[in-house]
């Protein structure tokens, strides 16, 4: 019996290693996934970046204009060097190559992703590793947090939340002890540099931050070594002061070369020195509150997970409240064996638990609460939602109608992800790259749209003529505005060669019935855009779920070849 066991255990063990390992393929064929979940995974990073390393045509948010508020190392680095190698490869070949191959925009969309996949697999091993120390069963854990659309598509995003899922997974790798170790030691200077990194990408992020501190200080604190909490803080604090200089003179650099080249030494301290929001920031996306974020945004995330997330929060809360029972024995019901009680283990695994509720739970307040962000910013939960709850899923107790309805979850969640919501934005940008004439001045007008990334156009910095962007949003009432701006640019003193029109397929006949239809983009959902039909018309239809793209051409009229339009 004992052989078969081990023998059961073995095939279970192997066949959860090869299941990761296809969902790991599978994470990095997805980022060839042609959706577009929302502008900030290319205007907070690989837009500006690109443009700076490539010279590149680009659009800066307000985050990398002057004053810079967003810190630099870790966008330099995950998009910086790639776009680098890039620009060393092509320099071999000459200016020209970077706009002769009909692959390069495909190429410049990739690039960044790829970065985002490598970063990716370290939420795996830092799953596998807290879950080992926790005497908890990696690999169940580590295929829940693997076969999460979050992780398998949305990580490989260059979005903040993105980021912050390895941020957030190395915080706590600095954090949880191993229980099985008497003494476990502390790693001040790595949780002083990872808070740094992270409180300067985001700084609602040092909420997560603090519990994570008190918990490394209650494990260090021993009767036998009155002052180790003090000694932790007072290192971790000396580093984090540290570190933070070494960002501040790192974003110092970053501007001296690309913002401000007049200047000897200009003077940036990010992410304290916060530049101005437009005023059509809040019109480009929700701001939900709280409760939305904890009845609809994480439901969205985690789909089933969530209700077994709130069924054992819940169930632990009750026994603690009105049952009187010890916070302890309550935390160990994620253990898969029974430990025993008050033993120096039980307490370690105990604090662990905590500190992964508590990092999880601040890190919803401060950012639904205080910044009230949307839902991409809940990314990192995913890792403490992983070591928690994912033994429920895939572990020797797991449900077996939980599984799969967790597996059809997150499957019908990345395909609509990955090649539905928002698809036509990539096949829109070769298009446009293969239809711009760069002898010509083109306009392009946008309705309905998200604001969509210039560098993949490869358009140099400076050249004449240029491509000017009119982005009309997706606010009600955007066919009105799209006949305003064909007015204008009918009266424009300095005509235009080429005029594009991207909208949805349905939009009326008659705000484009003077030009021709060259390209239909199939498919495109929008859900802002759907919503507005269904308050017209009641009812959608198959031209609502794709793009169309118009286009007019007439003769110059003027000598505009002097004359260098900037893009928008």
């Amino acid at each position: 019996k004992n052989d078969d066991k081990k023998m059961n255990e073995k095939s279970t063990n192997t066949a959860q290693v090869i299941g990761w390992v296809f969902c790991v393929a599978l994470r990095l064929v997805l980022v060839t996934a042609p959706g577009y979940l929302h502008p900030s995974e290319f205007f907070q990073g690989p837009e500006p970046i690109a443009g700076d390393v490539l010279g590149l045509s680009h659009l800066r948010s307000h985050e990398f204009s002057p004053p810079l508020s967003q810190n630099m190392l870790l966008p330099m680095s995950l998009y910086g060097i790639p776009f680098s190698l890039l620009r060393f490869v092509l320099s071999f070949k000459g200016a020209a190559a970077l706009g002769a191959s009909p692959l390069m925009p495909w190429v410049l969309l990739v690039l960044p992703r790829l970065s985002m996949f490598v970063l990716s697999l370290f939420g795996d091993y830092a799953v596998h590793r807290i879950s080992h120390r926790m005497l908890l069963e990696p690999m169940p854990r580590v295929l829940a947090f693997a076969t999460s659309f979050v992780v398998f598509v949305l990580s490989t995003r260059c979005l903040s939340g993105s980021i912050e899922i390895g941020l957030l997974a190395l915080l706590l790798l600095f954090v949880i002890p191993d229980s099985r170790e008497p003494m476990p030691p502390s790693h001040p200077v790595g949780l002083g540099i990872v808070t740094a990194m992270a409180v300067f990408h985001r700084p609602l992020f040092a909420l997560a931050a603090c519990p994570a501190w008190v918990a490394a200080a209650v494990i260090q604190h021993r009767p036998d070594r009155p002052f180790g909490s003090a000694r932790l803080f007072a290192a971790a604090g000396a580093t984090f002061l540290i570190t933070a200089l070494a960002l501040s003179a790192g974003d110092a650099a970053y501007a001296h070369l690309f913002l401000h080249p007049s200047l000897a030494r200009p003077s940036v301290l990010t992410p304290w020195w916060a530049a101005p929001a437009p005023p059509e920031l809040p019109d480009l996306g929700l701001r939900p509150n709280w409760f939305s974020h904890v009845f609809l945004s994480l439901p969205l995330l985690f789909g089933p997970g969530y209700f077994i997330a709130f069924y054992i929060t819940t169930r632990v809360m009750w026994r603690i409240t009105f049952c009187g029972q010890h916070m302890l024995t309550s935390a160990l019901l994620l253990t898969p064996t029974p430990l025993p009680a008050h033993s120096p283990a039980a307490r370690r695994t105990c604090v662990s638990v905590v500190a992964l509720y508590v990092c999880g739970i601040a890190m919803l307040i401060g950012l639904a609460t205080l910044a009230q962000l949307e839902l991409w910013s809940l990314l990192p939960l995913c890792v403490p939602f992983s070591v928690l709850f994912g033994g429920w899923l895939f572990g020797r107790n797991g449900v077996s109608f939980l599984l799969r309805m967790w597996l059809f979850f997150n499957i019908a969640a990345g395909l609509f992800f990955g090649f539905y919501y928002q698809a036509g934005i990539v096949p829109l940008l070769d298009t446009l790259h293969r239809r711009l004439d760069p002898t010509r001045t083109t306009h392009v007008v946008l309705v309905y749209l998200p604001a969509i990334p210039r560098y993949p156009l490869m358009r140099p910095a400076a050249t004449c003529p240029s491509v000017v962007f009119h982005d009309l949003g997706s606010a009600p009432g955007r066919t009105r505005a799209l006949a305003a701006v064909l007015d204008d640019l009918e009266h424009l003193t300095c005509s235009w060669d080429t005029l594009y029109v991207v909208a949805p397929l349905s939009i009326p006949s008659t705000h484009v019935r003077h030009m021709t239809l060259a390209s239909r983009i199939y498919p495109h959902v929008s859900l802002i855009y759907l919503s507005h039909v269904l308050a017209d018309r009641g009812r959608i239809t198959a031209t609502d779920l794709a793009l169309g793209v118009w286009v007019r051409r007439r003769a110059n009229l003027f000598n505009c070849s002097t004359t260098c339009v900037a893009s928008m």
